[in-house]
């Protein structure tokens, strides 16, 4: 990264001398090429590609611009009206070409910024997906220093039998049921995917095991106690979950603990919380 960045600076700095360098050996032998200066969109497209924004773009066209008529300036050179209509032609055209290349390169990071959030988001519930999922985690996990990294991974109780009873549109409106109270009852800073069919992962970072319980009791007793109807029949909802403490292991067998003590939980009698450290 630093190597890119060294080559990165030194493209910028070679692009910079250049034009000074063409005008000048072109004034020692009166040769006659006014727009030398339009080399100066090169580095302009550098800077676009690594720092995509406006700001960056018009700060740097000005930065070249200001190099330039400085260098006619004190050069003296281009002083009749030619070479002055010369100049500001090969001016306007720079900036026409540096603020149409700029917004068809921040409109395709708009786009790609798009596709990406389309790509982690999962269409039913509007929650990320396994794919997000496994991204975070997985940096988590690998920058975690202080091992209070806290996962939970729940389910939602006989969810087969729901969609054999009353059909899989009654099971997409129950999923999404449980989405919006696992929402409601976990804190701005938890993260919340959808990892499978009718299976939810919260990944609480900063988080003792003690405050990552107490929010996913909350969620429990609100899926447990909050009233879901479909086609105006009740249908008593409930969630097992299984919760354990990040301690040194690597991503999958890290997940491999919050799964088995969702398994207890199953196996327990479901509706409760199993943790494991």
């Amino acid at each position: 990264m630093k190597t890119n960045k060294l080559y990165f600076w030194l493209a910028i700095i070679f692009l910079t001398v250049l034009p000074i360098g063409i005008d000048h050996f072109n004034a020692v032998y009166h040769l006659n090429a006014p727009l030398v200066w339009m080399i100066y969109i090169l580095p302009c497209i550098l800077v676009m590609i690594a720092y995509p924004s406006w700001k960056a773009t018009i700060t740097s066209g000005i930065i070249f611009s200001f190099i330039e008529y400085t260098d006619v300036i004190t050069g003296h050179r281009w002083v009749n009206i030619i070479g002055i209509i010369l100049i500001i032609s090969g001016s306007l055209l720079y900036w026409i070409i540096i603020i149409t290349m700029a917004y068809f390169r921040l409109r395709y990071e708009e786009l790609l910024k798009d596709v990406k959030q389309t790509s982690y988001i999962d269409p039913l519930t509007g929650i990320y997906n396994r794919r997000y999922f496994d991204s975070h985690l997985q940096s988590a996990v690998t920058s975690n220093k202080n091992q209070s990294l806290i996962l939970n991974i729940l389910d939602l109780d006989y969810f087969k039998r729901i969609n054999d009873t009353y059909g899989h549109l009654c099971g997409d409106l129950a999923l999404q049921h449980i989405c919006s109270l696992i929402k409601s009852n976990m804190r701005e800073t938890d993260i919340l995917s959808r990892i499978g069919g009718e299976e939810f992962a919260v990944i609480f970072s900063n988080t003792s095991i003690d405050e990552a319980q107490q929010v996913c009791e909350r969620i429990r007793e609100a899926v447990e106690k909050t009233e879901f109807r479909y086609k105006n029949h009740p249908i008593n909802l409930t969630i097992s979950l299984g919760l354990s403490q990040y301690g040194g292991e690597d991503f999958y067998e890290f997940i491999d603990k919050s799964d088995k003590a969702l398994l207890t939980a199953k196996q327990r009698g479901r509706n409760q919380l199993v943790i494991t450290y």
